[in-house]
């Protein structure tokens, strides 16, 4: 080698050993990978949350039942159609027993223009999706006259929608 060269041997001898300590830091490459460097302060822990608050359990809606036959005319509130419930007006008190949330059996006993009336038979409630919407109750209904009882088949008419009023307590 030339008296010439030697310095720019030397001068790309310390700069590869430059960069071969810049990229490796001088170290030949580990086996296996290094373990991170802890930092000075550990990352802050949330705070533990509160537990949530159970969700209320929702309201039942309530629905105003209204219709009936001939001079009688009765309403009443119904929150579930599959428990029994009642409708009252003009002296009589109709109540429901349920089979299902389609319907079931009714009766009615009370007093209309001063005659006892009784009777009852079955009624069933139409639905559209989850929303009852008609119901209808059909059977014999007996008026005591002063002749005697006096029987005949009829069918109630009745209107469903949703009330402002809450459900009955119980």
């Amino acid at each position: 080698m030339s008296t010439a060269s030697r310095p720019l041997a030397w001068a790309l001898l310390f700069a590869s050993l430059a960069l071969a300590g810049a990229c490796g830091r001088g170290k030949p490459a580990p086996i296996a990978p290094e373990p991170p460097v802890a930092a000075d302060t550990p990352p802050p822990t949330p705070a533990p949350s509160a537990a949530p608050a159970p969700a209320a359990a929702p309201q039942p809606v309530a629905y105003k039942v209204e219709g009936g036959a001939d001079a009688w005319h009765g309403v009443g509130i119904v929150c579930d159609f599959t428990r029994p419930f009642e409708l009252k007006g003009g002296g009589l008190t109709v109540q429901f027993t349920p089979s299902s949330k389609d319907g079931g059996t009714y009766k009615y006993n009370g007093e209309l223009g001063g005659f006892r009336v009784y009777g009852g038979e079955a009624y069933s409630v139409e639905w559209i999706g989850t929303a009852p919407v008609k119901m209808k109750g059909w059977g014999v209904g007996t008026v005591d006259t002063p002749i005697g009882p006096q029987s005949d088949n009829g069918i109630e008419h009745y209107t469903i929608e949703r009330s402002a009023e809450p459900c009955p307590a119980g």
